[in-house]
């Protein structure tokens, strides 16, 4: 997780948004971030190089508590409307 002050107790990472384009996860990670929620990312790109097959995935895990905040800022971020 990106913020140290996060504590780990009994909220193991989920996933809360995905996808394969740079600057949406770039705009994501910025809004989140903003929000003061606890990211871990990855890029797949980066981790399987060697079985790179197609455009490259990135995904961004936040702990379970933030995972409804966090998939609703993200829709935002990308000007997607609400869930309902």
């Amino acid at each position: 997780m990106t913020n140290p002050k996060a504590s780990s107790e009994g909220s193991g990472p989920k996933l809360a948004w995905r996808g394969e384009d740079p600057v949406a996860f770039s705009a994501v990670q910025a809004a989140l971030q903003n929000a003061n929620i606890p990211t871990y990312e990855i890029d797949e790109h980066d981790q399987l190089a060697f079985q790179h097959v197609g455009a490259p995935f990135y995904g961004i895990f936040v702990r379970d508590e933030d995972v409804a905040r966090a998939e609703k800022i993200a829709r935002e971020a990308l000007g997607e409307k609400p869930k309902k």
